[in-house]
């Protein structure tokens, strides 16, 4: 096993050449900079390992949330290979490669969804709402404080608003999660009765016209990693069915694997109307999809969800070797299996004050970093701990004042152990 290698200075001289380059060409984003920790570059990557531009080697535990089978597996590589000699792109049309995915998708959903392919989350986002008004007649949608759906207009409006995305698009209801540390309604779990859920009526009948298409729902708020109680999920579902309410679950984040099943709604026996894969769909190569449950087959139909690269040849057959990966390998059930491992390492943060939560489910951790005084998240805290982490040879996101750790589902046992041992002991330090 090869442990983390960094010098003293981050960002390298190489790496500042390559950020001195991108001033004035980049625009935005996390471009030329990166905002959340340090403006590291990075060149190259080797299972749950990645390289910068200077030669530190780095365990990942944030990239291979989108890598989920770490960075260049040669099963994907060959599979990549083949498909660029193969043809480049058929748009609207079909290739065997969707047919394939699509069944391997369905069968992921449980075998009750049709499937349809796009680029990004945010897209397929957007397209389960097309998908949600047509099947519904509807037109207004409730998401969740707290949630994080993707950066186009419609699914900004779902999530928390920045002054630069404009004024929030009409018909989106945004309401309290099942955040049970930090209740909104100031009650405790279990005697609250899921009031979050019964007072959905409240906003509806407050807030919209009562014409709601569906509840767009993370059933783990994964920027967050905010994990609602038991019971929740299932709560919510029956709400939406007792009002003729569709329930679409984004599991970007947390499907495909991640927690334990190929869709963490799989853990409540909850079936939504409608699911949002992406991420880690074909290993970093940018596909996602929207599945429609069967019963809905007649509304969605009238959807034209063309979109220019969905469905893509190259994409699709990686991912379909991905899926093949996940199965063969056993690695959505060793996603589970680990969940353990990873909670007995994190133990020990416990006790230190400026740590909040600390859970999470199969290869999808947070550690919260809060001030010690208030209890409240310090974004500032968890993004001096990232830097840090980096300078001992681990890469986390760092986000809202969560610490997110989201190791690759084959990642070997004794790396995983290595970089969590670097994770407790940097933020004993920090926190």
């Amino acid at each position: 096993m090869q442990m983390p290698n960094v010098d003293a200075v981050l960002p390298g001289p190489r790496s500042e050449e390559i950020n001195g380059k991108s001033d004035g060409l980049c625009l935005g984003g996390v471009y030329p900079r990166n905002r959340s920790n340090m403006p590291v570059v990075f060149e190259h990557g080797d299972g749950s390992y990645v390289w910068d531009r200077d030669g530190n080697c780095f365990i990942d535990f944030c990239f291979t949330l989108t890598a989920s089978l770490g960075h260049g597996e040669p099963r994907v590589q060959r599979a990549a290979q083949d498909a660029f000699a193969s043809i480049a792109n058929t748009s609207n049309y079909l290739s065997p490669y969707v047919v394939q995915l699509a069944s391997q998708v369905r069968k992921a959903g449980g075998s009750r969804y049709a499937v349809q392919f796009f680029s990004s989350g945010a897209e397929a986002v957007e397209a389960g709402m097309w998908f949600a008004r047509a099947i519904s007649g509807k037109d207004e949608f409730i998401s969740f404080f707290g949630s994080n759906h993707g950066k186009t207009q419609a699914a900004i409006s779902l999530a928390s608003m920045k002054p630069w995305h404009g004024k929030r698009a009409p018909g989106f209801i945004r309401v309290p999660y099942a955040s049970c540390r930090r209740c909104f309604y100031g009650l405790s779990y279990p005697s609250c009765q899921y009031r979050c859920v019964a007072a959905l009526d409240q906003f509806i009948d407050q807030i919209g016209t009562g014409q709601v298409a569906a509840v767009v729902v993370e059933p783990i708020q994964g920027t967050r990693v905010e994990i609602p109680p038991a019971g929740y999920l299932s709560t919510l579902t029956s709400y939406c069915r007792r009002r003729g309410i569709l329930l679409m679950a984004d599991e970007i984040m947390t499907g495909l694997g991640r927690c334990g099943k190929m869709l963490e709604s799989q853990w409540h026996g909850v079936e939504p109307d409608i699911v949002v894969l992406g991420k880690s769909l074909a290993n970093g190569l940018p596909i996602s999809a929207v599945l429609v449950h069967d019963q809905h087959l007649s509304g969605a139909r009238e959807v034209v969800g063309s979109t220019t690269f969905g469905g893509n040849p190259l994409c699709c057959r990686v991912a379909s070797r991905c899926m093949e990966i996940l199965e063969q390998d056993g690695l959505v059930g060793r996603a589970a299996e680990l969940e353990q491992l990873i909670a007995e390492a994190l133990q020990p943060l416990g006790d230190r004050p400026g740590v909040g939560r600390i859970h999470g489910r199969g290869c999808l951790w947070g550690v919260e970093c809060i001030d010690a005084d208030s209890g409240d998240p310090s974004p500032t805290l968890c993004k001096r701990v990232a830097e840090q982490l980096m300078r001992e040879g681990v890469i986390c996101f760092s986000g809202g004042g969560m610490l997110q750790i989201t190791p690759a589902l084959n990642v070997p046992r004794e790396v995983l152990v290595a970089g969590l041992e670097i994770v407790v002991r940097t933020v004993r330090r920090c926190c």
